[in-house]
């Protein structure tokens, strides 16, 4: 269940840093957007939770099927 929910967490930063990039991009932006290097941020930190989680899903399973 928490591997869905970050996985959402990594799209809605990956979803983020495309709009703040776009936002950026955009010929008539008078302003500095900082939503791009935010949801990479989050995105990363997202997919680094990610991987915790799965590790310790797996250590979990292993010690459980070394129990007779």
């Amino acid at each position: 269940m928490r591997a869905i929910a970050l996985s959402i967490i990594v799209f809605s930063g990956a979803f983020m840093a495309v709009g703040g990039a776009i936002a950026e991009a955009m010929p008539s932006s008078q302003r500095v957007c900082y939503a791009d290097e935010f949801g990479l941020v989050i995105a990363v930190v997202g997919v680094f939770m990610l991987i915790l989680e799965i590790m310790a899903t797996a250590s979990r399973e292993s010690q459980n099927k070394a129990k007779p």
